[in-house]
């Protein structure tokens, strides 16, 4: 639940960077842990787990960049067109982030009550 708070921060641009800050600080370690069950799932033969570790650790690390450029000072021109990439670019990017934690979740409900997942 935090995630999608941090995610839904990240969405809103205001011109301090708090929002971008608070997404940025819970991207980083988010990005690690896709990237660490990837391949703890590659090694188990879990192929679905291989590909939802790689999409979630490959989409927080484009949030990652994204929000450090949010970070940019607004200084014209080049400061405020970073933060404009930035702050665009997060806004896709935590959008994408947060449609595949729910899908994520979803698979693993799912799979738990029998289903497919």
């Amino acid at each position: 639940m935090t995630g999608v708070l941090a995610d839904i921060a990240g969405l809103i641009p205001e011109p301090t960077g708090a929002g971008a800050a608070i997404s940025l600080a819970n991207d980083i370690p988010s990005a690690a842990i896709g990237y660490y069950d990837a391949l703890q799932s590659f090694q188990d033969g879990d192929f679905f787990g291989t590909a939802d570790g790689l999409i979630t650790g490959g989409i927080n690390t484009l949030d990652s960049g994204f929000g450090a450029l949010s970070l940019v000072p607004p200084v014209p021109p080049v400061g405020l067109a970073l933060k404009g990439i930035g702050e665009v670019g997060g806004i896709v990017t935590g959008s994408l982030d947060m449609g595949w934690s729910a899908l994520s979740a979803a698979a693993q409900v799912s799979a738990i009550t029998g289903g497919p997942g």
